[in-house]
């Protein structure tokens, strides 16, 4: 992939939003830079890179590529954030909630709510869509696309990875952690997990309502492994 310099333009003043705050607040070594904002066209001007996409990297590179994509994600994580936010525990219930009336009344949320009751939840920034298909390698990793950007709990950044790699190749799931410099414990593996399938719920509905073949199957295929 070529780098230079890219016109970023958004189709909603949500993802503009978003993704203007998290460079204005959080950007950090490994993305992007910044240099100009077109308020009226939604649009970012930003500084490009070279590299290879990381899922097409031989098995020894895209090691090394998780790796660092752990480290890169534990220092978004501890970027210092002035939380002026409700609480949230009481967020995450709430987005509970809403899935339920979007998804329907079986929806099985009991366990996850009386997990996030257990704990006193704080915020971290967070990408809101860390794949593969967001990072290139060239030696080092480089993180792009932050229209979902913002202050979340951290384990809401790993749902995608859980399901649609780790799944596959957990030796890139154990390079990222390594990375990471610390793994989840027994109540941080049971959320991601729950939070997994509702992630795979949330994506079969959206996908249905779009018509989108590929992301459906995705969902699908996730909902089998995370049943």
């Amino acid at each position: 992939m070529e780098g230079g310099d890219y016109l970023k333009v958004h189709e909603t003043g949500r993802a503009f939003a978003q993704e203007l705050r998290f460079y204005k607040e959080a950007h950090s070594a490994g993305t992007p830079t910044l240099l100009q904002v077109f308020e009226e066209k939604k649009a970012l001007l930003l500084s490009g890179v070279t590299g290879e996409p990381t899922s097409e990297l031989a098995p020894e590179e895209r090691l090394i590529a998780h790796r660092q994509a752990g480290q890169f994600l534990r220092q978004l994580h501890e970027i210092p954030l002035n939380d002026t936010d409700i609480p949230l525990n009481d967020a995450l219930l709430s987005r509970l909630e809403s899935g339920r009336k979007r998804l329907g009344p079986g929806v099985p949320l009991e366990e996850l709510q009386e997990l996030i009751r257990q704990r006193n939840l704080t915020r971290n920034w967070c990408h809101g869509d860390f794949m593969e298909h967001n990072w290139l390698w060239n030696g080092t990793i480089y993180v792009f696309d932050f229209e979902h950007a913002k202050p979340d709990y951290w384990l809401l950044d790993l749902c995608q990875l859980n399901s649609r790699v780790w799944f596959i190749d957990d030796t890139l799931k154990q390079a990222f952690w390594d990375g990471y410099g610390r793994r989840p414990d027994e109540w941080e593996e049971r959320f991601l997990q729950l939070w997994t399938h509702l992630w795979a719920l949330q994506t079969r509905h959206w996908a249905l309502r779009h018509n989108d073949h590929r992301y459906l199957e995705i969902a699908e295929t996730v909902l089998c492994r995370y049943p």
